[in-house]
């Protein structure tokens, strides 16, 4: 698979992102304008990646960090081995190509709460 391929719909990704976290901020008439907006890009990237066979895996926040799982955590090094961790934020996202991971994912790390 070519990398620029890869890197654009990561940029895409990151790029849907940063307009998801824009949209609460705005007036109720833009907000309604433009989340259709955010609906279709976030659809046509899905789209356009599966047609190239690539799938986009997001991580949610909260979701408990396995050393297994196909991430690079950016701040690792602020916890001890016992640390019970979850993701806090998704920076990139995994992408696959069917059985085989392309490229893999890079997140933020915080202590998970006890339950």
């Amino acid at each position: 698979m070519d990398n620029n391929i890869v890197s654009l719909v990561i940029e895409s990704w990151r790029f849907s992102r940063i307009f998801r976290d824009i949209l609460p901020k705005l007036n109720d008439e833009d907000s309604a304008r433009f989340k259709g907006r955010y609906s279709w890009f976030c659809r046509r990237l899905e789209e356009i990646s599966d047609n190239m066979g690539l799938k986009i895996i997001e991580i949610s926040p909260g979701t408990a960090y396995d050393i297994g799982m196909a991430v690079t955590p950016v701040n690792i090094e602020d916890f001890d081995a016992g640390d019970s961790l979850c993701v806090m934020n998704m920076i990139e996202p995994i992408i696959i190509s069917g059985d085989t991971v392309i490229k893999t994912g890079t997140v933020i790390l915080e202590r998970a709460e006890d339950s």
